[in-house]
């Protein structure tokens, strides 16, 4: 009994490793940068950051960005605008959030036909 007790404790911990966030925002990236997105995937994976990391806020503003994609997506170009806002005071200190933040503003600014903006967005990223 006491052997098999063992092994199952150890066949339970290792069924129950941590759940790598970067590898998930990594894969979320790779999706958006597609020039064929998979939305229904993106969604699902940034569904599983938030489930996973709820009681953290490691991953808020990366979430807050991915949401102001899907927005953007969808054509609801003034809460995207809010989402990254947001996102990029939520993580200060993040330059290549804040890049990707502003380039998607810009795309944003050019849509909405407010092109100085847009210049002054992109000028701000180059």
């Amino acid at each position: 009994p006491l052997p098999i007790l063992l092994f199952s404790l150890l066949a339970l911990s290792a069924c129950s490793q941590p759940v790598d966030g970067i590898a998930i925002y990594n894969q979320i990236e790779s999706e958006l940068d597609s020039d064929k997105t998979d939305w229904d995937k993106v969604n699902l994976l940034k569904n599983q950051l938030k489930n996973e990391f709820k009681e953290s806020s490691e991953f808020d503003a990366k979430i807050l960005y991915i949401e102001a994609a899907q927005l953007f997506e969808m054509q609801r170009y003034v809460p995207a605008m809010q989402r990254i806002s947001e996102a990029i005071k939520t993580d200060q200190e993040n330059k290549e959030l804040r890049e990707n933040c502003m380039i998607l503003g810009g795309e944003m600014a050019l849509i909405m036909e407010n092109t100085p903006a847009a210049l002054r967005t992109f000028e701000e990223v180059a």
